[in-house]
């Protein structure tokens, strides 16, 4: 699995219940998320939601740094984890790089996976 990357204009996305489990030995640095937001101009938006992130630890949700104009709601998730600080190190936003667009809202979680994944 090499992930998600996202840029849209004026639609909504949605990336719901899936289950985010383990990369390909193969894949280079360049995929560490399985889901970046690169651009949702106007009235656009990238939600994930509903969905399990099961290797801890790992990024899960990323903002492209150098985009001014992107958004990414990852709220509803399942972390494999309720623990907030590793929740966020698993999230790739303004908190790790000023130069992405903003911050990704992650509040409320699930605390288990979601019925509707896999």
């Amino acid at each position: 699995a090499a992930g998600f990357s996202v840029g849209t204009s004026d639609a909504l996305i949605y990336i719901r219940w899936n289950r985010f489990e383990s990369r390909h030995a193969s894949l280079d640095e360049s995929y560490e998320f399985w889901v970046q937001g690169w651009a949702a101009y106007d009235t656009a938006n990238v939600i994930v939601s509903g969905n399990s992130f099961l290797n801890v630890g790992e990024m899960a949700v990323k903002l492209k740094p150098g985009y001014d104009s992107t958004k990414l709601d990852a709220r509803e998730n399942f972390w494999g984890t309720t623990n907030e600080p590793i929740i966020e190190s698993m999230i790739w936003d303004k908190n790790d790089d000023i130069t992405t667009a903003g911050y990704i809202a992650y509040k409320p979680f699930l605390r288990n996976s979601h019925a509707d994944v896999p």
